[in-house]
C-alpha cells in the first residue's frame, strides 16, 4: 500500500502539469541559427514563441504558470519541423502543420528571447511577484529565466529577476560546452548564472554597473571553441570620481581586469569578429588583444538622442568580418546625416569614410539599418502616406587591397517586404536567421499578434499576383 501511494503521490506531481515530451528532433551535430529572438532554428527544427503579449497583462502573482491549463498557452513555445527549402509546411488552406508546444510558458514579449545551447532550449519569460513584509505589493514587468530539453521535457526555472525595466539587459551565450545567462537587472548589478547539464549557479560579478557585453552568438557550429576574447563579459561603472572604467572578467569567474579609464563616457555595444566595441565620448572603438591595441572607427560622433542631429551617425551596424581564415576588420556600416539627407556610409578607420550610392526614393526620411550578415544588410524605409514599412536587402563586396578595403561591389536595393509593420505596443520585435526573419502581426481582426514568417532567398513566400508576402508559422486562435 505504501508504494502504490508513493506511486501515485509521484505521478500526480509529474503529470499535474501535462509533462510534454516529443518525438523527433535535430540531430546533435546540427548548426544553430538565430539564438536571441523570437525563433531559432537547429538543423530542420524551428523554435518559436507563437505570440505576442503585453506583460502589463500579468496582474496576478504566478499568472505565467507552467502548466497545460494555462490561459497564456497561445503565448507559448512551440516547434514545427520544416521542409526541405526551410518553409512551414501547410496544408491546402494554407494552416501550418506539424506544429507542437515546447513550453507552456509566454515566449512573446518585450524582452522575447530564445537560445539553444546543446540539448536545451533557454528563454525569458515575463512573471509577476511580490514584495516581501507585512504590506506586501504585487510587482509586474519581472522577467525569469527557464530552460528545456529540445524534445520538451526537463523543464526548469533557474533565475528570477527581482526588478526589471527598459534600461536593464540580458544575453546568452554558450561558451566551451557551459551556458551562461548574463543580466543587468533594475539594480544595475550584474549577475552571470552558469548552466550545465546537471548544475545551475548564479552569482553577482559587479554592481552600479553602466553598460555590459558579452560575445555575440547568433549562431552556434557544433564542437566549435570559443576564442579567448569571447570566454569575458565586459562591464562598466562610473566610480566615485565620475570616470568611467571597463572591466573584463571571466564568465566562469574568477579576478575582474582593468582594460579602459577615461573621464567621458563609456558604453560597451558588442563582443564580434574578435573584438570589444564601444563608444568613448560618442565615438565608437573596438579593441583586441586584451586593450593592447585599439580601433577609432571614425571622427563623426554617434547621436544617441532620440532626434537627429546634423553631422551625426544617426544609425550603424558592425559588418562581418570578412569570410575566411583571416581574422580582418570590413568596418561599421553607418546612417550619416548631414543636416538636409540621409546617406549610407561604411567607416573603417581612415579619414574619409566610403559613401554607398544607395537610391532610396526619399533621401529626407532616414532609414532604419535592421540586420547585416556577410556581404548583406538590410534596412528599412516608412512610407510617407502610410504606417507600414518597406524591407530591401542590399547585396556588397569589400576586396582587400594594400592593407585596405575597397568597395568593389554594390548591389540595387531589392525589395524582400512590401509592406509589414514590426512593432508591438510600440516595441520593435524583429528577428533574423540566416534565411528568413520573423516579426508579430495580427491575423485579420484577431486581437492577438502572431509570429510571422518571411523567407529572404527566393522561394520567398508569394501571393497570387506574386507580391511577396509572410506566412504565420503556428498555432492560431
Amino acid at each position: 500500500m505504501f508504494i502504490l501511494a508513493f506511486i501515485f503521490a509521484f505521478s500526480t506531481i509529474l503529470f499535474a502539469c501535462n509533462a510534454i515530451s516529443l518525438s523527433g528532433g535535430p540531430n546533435v551535430t546540427d548548426t544553430v541559427y538565430g539564438n536571441g529572438g523570437s525563433a531559432v532554428v537547429k538543423g530542420d527544427y524551428l523554435y518559436f514563441a507563437n505570440a505576442y503579449i503585453d506583460y502589463a497583462d500579468l496582474t496576478s502573482v504566478n499568472d505565467n504558470k507552467y502548466d497545460s491549463d494555462s490561459e497564456f498557452t497561445i503565448y507559448g513555445i512551440y516547434r514545427t519541423k520544416l521542409n526541405a527549402e526551410g518553409k512551414v509546411v501547410l496544408n491546402d488552406d494554407g494552416v501550418p502543420q506539424n506544429v507542437e508546444i515546447l513550453s507552456y510558458n509566454i515566449g512573446g514579449y518585450s524582452y522575447s528571447g530564445l537560445y539553444i545551447c546543446g540539448d536545451y532550449l533557454y528563454y525569458s519569460t515575463p512573471y509577476t511577484g511580490s514584495t516581501s513584509g507585512s504590506s506586501s505589493s504585487t510587482v509586474t514587468g519581472l522577467v525569469r529565466f527557464d530552460r528545456i530539453k529540445l524534445n520538451g521535457t526537463g523543464h526548469q526555472e533557474l533565475y528570477k529577476t527581482t526588478s526589471y525595466s527598459s534600461d536593464c539587459g540580458y544575453d546568452v551565450v554558450y561558451v566551451n560546452g557551459t551556458t551562461y545567462i548574463v543580466v543587468r537587472d533594475g539594480d544595475e548589478n550584474l549577475i552571470v548564472v552558469n548552466c550545465t547539464n546537471t548544475n545551475v549557479e548564479n552569482s553577482t560579478f559587479a554592481s552600479s554597473i553602466t553598460s555590459f557585453a558579452v560575445f555575440e552568438q547568433n549562431n552556434i557550429k557544433y564542437g566549435e571553441s570559443a576564442s579567448q576574447v569571447n570566454t569575458y563579459v565586459y562591464y562598466t561603472v562610473k566610480d566615485a570620481s565620475e570616470n568611467y572604467i571597463m572591466y573584463r572578467k571571466p564568465l566562469a569567474g574568477g579576478i575582474a581586469e582593468q582594460m579602459i579609464s577615461s573621464s567621458s563616457e563609456i558604453s560597451l555595444v558588442a563582443v564580434k569578429n574578435g573584438k570589444v566595441y564601444y563608444t568613448l565620448a560618442k565615438k565608437l572603438y573596438s579593441t583586441i588583444n586584451g586593450g593592447s591595441e585599439v580601433k577609432l572607427y571614425s571622427q563623426t560622433s554617434i547621436n544617441s538622442e532620440t532626434s537627429d542631429t546634423a553631422g551625426t551617425i544617426v544609425d550603424y551596424l558592425i559588418l562581418d568580418d570578412s569570410i575566411g581564415s583571416t581574422n580582418l576588420d570590413r568596418g561599421v556600416l553607418g546612417i550619416y546625416y548631414n543636416g538636409t539627407n540621409y546617406s549610407f556610409m561604411i567607416y573603417n578607420g581612415g579619414t574619409t569614410p566610403t559613401i554607398l550610392d544607395v537610391v532610396v526614393s526619399d533621401k529626407t526620411v532616414s532609414p532604419t539599418l535592421v540586420a547585416t550578415q556577410d556581404s548583406e544588410f538590410y534596412f528599412q524605409i516608412t512610407s510617407s502616406d502610410t504606417e507600414s514599412k518597406s524591407l530591401y536587402m542590399v547585396e556588397f563586396e569589400l576586396t582587400y587591397v594594400s592593407n585596405n578595403f575597397s568597395l568593389t561591389n554594390l548591389g540595387e536595393p531589392r525589395v524582400i517586404v512590401t509592406s509589414f509593420s514590426g512593432e508591438v505596443n510600440s516595441t520593435t520585435l524583429i528577428d533574423f536567421d540566416f534565411e528568413r526573419f520573423f516579426v508579430y502581426e495580427s491575423q485579420n481582426s484577431s486581437d492577438i499578434s502572431y509570429l510571422k514568417m518571411f523567407m529572404i532567398n527566393e522561394t520567398s513566400y508569394t501571393d497570387d499576383d506574386e507580391n511577396l508576402v509572410g506566412q504565420y508559422i503556428g498555432r492560431l486562435n
